[in-house]
């Protein structure tokens, strides 16, 4: 709504300027046209000063003061179009649309604003001048800025104008180094980096401050919410290939849809007690987006074709007093049988007896042999006496 309102307001201030055409000094006109687009082809540089200035900006501004407003108007446009194919090889068209736009709301903007300067006062003058150009560099910078702020500053990362994109995966990498840090060590009680500079060349910290406390305040134990444990992720043999056992991570959703889709129907009523055909886009994150305080899931993950294709995969959820976990475990159809069940419950078995759960449990169908000859193997309790005949209660006890 926003960038519509500005820019229909821009072109339609063009249009009405332009519909006013007047020239008192036509060649004093075609000098200023050829000067200042001259000008719009060369920027200005100062150091330690983000974006550079350009020097259509001072022309234009002379313009505002000897000129019509059709005239200046003209001035503003030649130089905003010749400025996009030179500094804005990257800009979308809606995005050339709005500098378009900005472009002439402040040249009328601040034409008009001169105008009644001059009246007032009886002559131009220098603070005239000046207040012109405060006004018109404040006409052309607003608007970007608040579209990047309605945009979550999205627009400043991609870059605006003749600013190119920041770096947005150096930004990432500060963000998860500083994270990581915080979780590595547990006597850092506070960071603050400011302020934190990031352009197209990198990021850079210009001040930074750490306090850290013996008493140990921090780490990944005292997070809200716990970061992905990497500690965890192994790679091993299996059947003659290199697998990996991980927990899973948020990412996974698109891998994971893709082994539930090659899932024959009878092994998913085994898991989920009845038969589905698709999975719905909410149940797919929470699978693959867990807290991994109260709940693990671990994947078996080999290299494929596409990059890395999901084998099998295992659930735990804790209750909140870390008593009983409830778990789930299913394997890919056509890899029942070969271990890899075993394997994946063997790993949770491991961590929930780390982690210091009580029991491990679970309800499985009668009718599901595999699970169950597996449980006895791993020393699982068989409870047969259960309200639904159709099912088993097994448990195990981890401490």
């Amino acid at each position: 709504m926003f960038w519509f309102a500005v820019t229909a307001g821009g072109l339609s201030s063009a249009v009405w300027s332009l519909s006013y055409w007047s020239s008192a000094d036509f060649g004093l006109f075609l000098t200023y046209v050829t000067i200042a687009t001259a000008a719009a082809c060369w920027r200005l540089k100062i150091p330690g000063v983000t974006p550079v200035l350009s020097l259509h900006f001072l022309f234009l501004l002379l313009s505002i003061s000897q000129l019509s407003l059709p005239e200046t108007m003209v001035i503003a446009l030649a130089g905003a179009v010749l400025q996009y194919p030179l500094f804005a090889q990257k800009m979308r068209p809606s995005e050339f649309l709005f500098e378009l736009a900005v472009a002439t709301l402040a040249t009328a903007g601040t034409y008009l604003f001169h105008a009644d300067l001059v009246v007032h006062s009886g002559r131009a003058s220098p603070l005239a001048l000046a207040a012109s150009a405060s006004i018109l560099f404040l006409l052309t910078t607003a608007p970007g800025y608040f579209l990047a702020r309605l945009n979550g500053g999205v627009g400043v990362l991609q870059g605006w104008r003749d600013v190119p994109p920041a770096d947005v995966a150096a930004i990432t990498g500060v963000l998860t180094a500083i994270s990581q840090l915080l979780a590595d060590e547990p006597r850092i009680a506070e960071i603050d980096i400011n302020p934190l500079l990031a352009d197209a060349d990198g990021v850079v910290a210009l001040d930074a401050r750490v306090v850290v406390s013996a008493a140990a305040p921090g780490g990944a134990d005292n997070f809200a919410i716990r970061p992905y444990p990497s500690g965890l992720v192994e790679t091993v043999q299996w059947h003659g290939r290199e697998i990996t056992l991980r927990p899973i991570r948020p990412e996974d959703e698109a891998q994971h849809l893709a082994f539930l889709e090659k899932l024959d129907p009878v092994d998913v009523r085994m898991r989920v007690f009845y038969s589905r055909r698709s999975i719905e886009r909410s149940e797919l994150a929470r699978l693959t987006q867990i807290d991994y305080e109260r709940e693990m899931a671990f994947i078996a993950t080999a290299p494929s074709p596409e990059g890395e294709e999901t084998l099998g995969v295992v659930r735990a959820t804790s209750d909140p007093d870390n008593r009983d976990a409830e778990f789930g475990i299913i394997v890919r159809s056509d890899l029942k049988g070969s271990g890899l069940g075993e394997r994946l419950m063997r790993k949770l078995i491991e961590y929930l007896h780390a982690k210091g759960t009580q029991r491990l449990v679970a309800q499985v169908l009668r009718e599901n042999t595999r699970m169950l000859e597996l449980a006895r193997r791993l020393g699982f309790t068989i409870d047969p006496d259960q309200p639904d005949p159709r099912m088993c209660a097994i448990s195990l006890r981890l401490q």
